[in-house]
């Protein structure tokens, strides 16, 4: 029988008056059956400012009959300012989806150095 989730990529930019953006998502199953999913996903954001953004994560989601996907996920995220700092945090959610409505909830929780000083 065939994987029923394939890999994908997106790519995305966003040109605007300010500032300019450019995104990739990476979405890897990883394992899967019919009715679940363990997967991988790596995302980055980039703008024309210098400032980075990279998220790595896995996460596992259930196909109920009744139309509802549920979901659970981790994160872990890389952030470059325009200012040349670092900022890393854990994402940890839950979500649930459906064909015409998703839910989720995230928890955000700093990892390391929370400030940096700005140089004038």
């Amino acid at each position: 029988m065939s994987p029923k989730w394939g890999p994908h990529i997106d790519l995305e930019g966003k040109a605007g008056t300010k500032r300019n953006l450019g995104e990739a998502d990476l979405f890897v199953p990883l394992v899967q059956n019919q009715q679940s999913l363990l997967f991988a996903d790596f995302r980055t954001r980039l703008d024309d400012h210098g400032s980075q953004e990279g998220n790595f994560g896995l996460g596992a989601r259930a196909m109920l009959d009744h139309g509802w996907n549920l979901g659970a996920y981790g994160y872990f995220d890389r952030r470059r300012s325009d200012n040349g700092n670092y900022f890393n945090q854990a994402t940890l959610g839950i979500e649930g989806l459906s064909q015409d409505w998703d839910v989720r909830l995230n928890s955000y929780l700093p990892v390391g150095r929370r400030t940096h000083l700005m140089e004038a």
